[in-house]
């Protein structure tokens, strides 16, 4: 059993899709610029909230970097005052994090999330347990899914890398545990399908998060 479990934030360990999604409306609206329906974000997340933001304004602006820039500020404006509105742990996180605590499974967070909203989100809404390490984008690293951050945290914990587990629901995901060496498992629950995360080279697929649990003892 790996001695750490390392988790994605966003569509992994918390249901933030709605949040993201509608300050990202906002930031589109202050430019006068469509907005997308909800399940149309699912495709956009997951890569930092930059490329959030250029996926998301109009094809013909999306090239250029001071509009998509604009936007991405706009949004991360809107992101602070409603973060928190409709966001929530998944169904089960508790259980499967309070598992891994009693057997003693550490835990890390490793996110694209900027590193200060990561910090804010898991310290307010998974406040009850022991995180060793909570990891968001920071301008000195190259984020997901480049395996660098995920290296930083096994360093910081002093681990090999092949002793850790990595959980999220994103192709960035799967490519970044795979790229650091750590065991890949794709969280069926999240913002992408089964099929996309099995296409990115999960080693394994978990349908709810006690299915994580078991993959973690075969």
């Amino acid at each position: 059993m790996p001695p750490v479990l390392l988790c994605d934030l966003d569509g992994t360990l918390l249901d933030t899709l709605e949040d993201l999604a509608d300050a990202m409306n906002d930031a589109l609206r202050a430019f006068g610029f469509p907005t997308h329906p909800l399940p149309g974000y699912r495709l956009k997340i997951g890569d930092g909230a930059q490329m959030l933001a250029a996926r998301a304004v109009p094809a013909a602006h999306a090239t250029d970097a001071a509009t998509v820039d604009a936007v991405y500020h706009a949004y991360l404006a809107a992101y602070e005052r409603r973060w928190r509105f409709k966001t929530k742990p998944y169904d089960g996180i508790a259980e499967l994090l309070d598992t891994c605590v009693r057997h003693g499974t550490r835990l890390a967070v490793y996110s694209n999330k900027p590193d200060r909203f990561t910090r804010l989100t898991v310290e307010t809404l998974l406040p009850s347990w022991p995180w060793a390490v909570i990891r968001g984008q920071r301008p000195d690293t190259a984020r997901k899914p480049a395996p660098d951050g995920a290296l930083a945290v096994a360093a910081e914990l002093g681990v090999d890398p092949a002793a850790c587990a990595f959980l999220g629901d994103s192709e960035a995901d799967m490519h970044c545990a795979r790229a650091a060496g750590m065991t890949a498992i794709g969280a069926l629950w999240g913002f992408r399908t089964a099929e996309e995360i099995a296409a990115a080279g999960a080693h394994h697929l978990a349908a709810s998060p006690a299915d994580v649990w078991r993959v973690l003892h075969e």
